[in-house]
C-alpha cells in the first residue's frame, strides 16, 4: 500500500528484494537513479543511497521532496511566477541568458532546470528569449518544447506591454521622447546607429523620465522590437549613456555593473489567455544612485 504527502511518498515492501529493483518498479529507471543520487530515498526512516541495499518484507520506503520554499532559499536567483507551463525569473546581472560557445554550465537556463530538477515532479525549462550578459531581470521560460515553440512564434501577439528600467547619465531633454534609429553590428560585435536606412535594423525606443538626482537619471524604456544592445546604443547615441556601460560611451560604473534592468512584463498566458503582470523590483544598487 503506498501512501503520499505533499512531500513525501510512502511504499511498503511485500517481498524480499534489492532498492533498486523495488524502485524500478515504481518509477522510470532515470527517475529511479536520481532519487538515490539525490538522497531522497530512506527505509524505515533512514537515508540509504545504496542501489543493491537488501529489502525485506514490511520495510518502508519514502522517496522524500524538499519543500518548495526550502529549495527556493537556496536559489541563486528569484522566482517571479511559476506554474506547470511556464517560470518567470529575477536573472542575475553578468549572467547568461543561455549557453554559448564559451560558457554552458553558467547560465540561467542551466539554474533553472537545475532548481526544476529538485521538484517532485521533475520539469525542464526552455528558454523563450534572451537578456543581454549585463542585463538583470524578468526572464520567462517554458516547460516544454511545444509552449516554447507557442510562445515565439506568437510573441508579439501574447506581449501586451513590456518595459525595461535604465539610469543613464545627465537628464535628458525632453523628459519622454521616441527615438528611432537604424543600427548596425561591426566586425568588433560593436553595435553603432548608421543613417543608411539600407545597411542596419530599424529600431524603435520610447523613453520616460521617472527620477533624476545630481548627475544620474531613471528611464522607463520600451522598445518594439529587441535588437542587440539596442536600449545601450540608442541611449547613449542620444548623448546620455547608461551608467556602468563603457563599452557605449559611460565614464564611470560606482554599482559595479550596468544599470539596465528588465522591469516589467504584462503578457497573455500561452493556454488560459489570462493576463499576467509580472513585475521585478529594481536591483538594490540602483536605489543607491537614485
Amino acid at each position: 500500500m503506498n501512501q503520499n504527502s505533499p512531500n513525501t511518498n510512502t511504499y511498503k515492501v511485500s517481498n524480499n528484494i534489492t532498492l533498486l529493483d523495488f524502485l524500478f518498479q515504481h518509477f522510470p529507471k532515470t527517475k529511479a537513479k536520481i532519487h538515490l543520487k539525490k538522497k531522497r530515498v530512506f527505509i524505515n526512516g533512514k537515508a540509504c543511497s545504496q542501489f543493491n541495499f537488501p529489502l525485506q518484507v514490511n520495510d518502508k520506503v519514502e522517496i522524500r521532496f524538499e519543500h518548495k520554499q526550502a529549495i527556493e532559499s537556496q536559489l541563486d536567483f528569484k522566482i517571479i511566477y511559476e506554474d506547470k507551463d511556464i517560470i518567470a525569473i529575477d536573472k542575475p546581472a553578468g549572467l547568461l541568458s543561455i549557453a554559448s560557445n564559451k560558457e554552458y554550465k553558467q547560465t540561467a537556463l542551466t539554474w533553472v532546470n537545475n532548481y526544476l530538477s529538485q521538484k517532485e515532479r521533475e520539469e525542464r525549462a526552455y528558454a523563450i528569449h534572451r537578456l543581454e550578459r549585463e542585463m538583470s531581470g524578468l526572464m520567462i521560460m517554458a516547460k516544454s518544447h511545444d509552449t516554447k515553440v507557442f510562445m515565439q512564434d506568437n510573441w508579439n501577439e501574447l506581449v501586451q506591454e513590456r518595459f525595461f528600467m535604465a539610469i543613464v547619465e545627465g537628464k535628458p531633454e525632453p523628459w519622454s521622447g521616441e527615438l528611432s534609429s537604424y543600427l548596425k553590428e561591426n566586425k568588433g560585435r560593436n553595435v553603432y546607429v548608421t543613417p543608411f536606412a539600407n545597411e542596419g535594423h530599424l529600431a524603435v525606443c520610447r523613453y520616460k523620465l521617472f527620477k533624476s538626482k545630481k548627475q544620474f537619471s531613471l528611464l522607463r524604456i520600451e522598445i518594439e522590437k529587441a535588437y542587440k544592445h539596442q536600449i545601450r546604443v540608442q541611449l547613449s547615441d542620444m548623448g546620455f549613456p547608461v551608467v556602468g556601460d563603457s563599452q557605449y560611451g559611460s565614464s564611470i560604473n560606482p554599482i559595479n555593473r550596468i544599470a539596465l534592468h528588465a522591469f516589467s512584463l504584462k503578457i497573455k498566458h500561452p493556454y488560459n489567455n489570462k493576463v499576467l503582470d509580472l513585475k521585478c523590483d529594481l536591483p538594490k544598487k540602483f536605489l543607491k544612485l537614485i
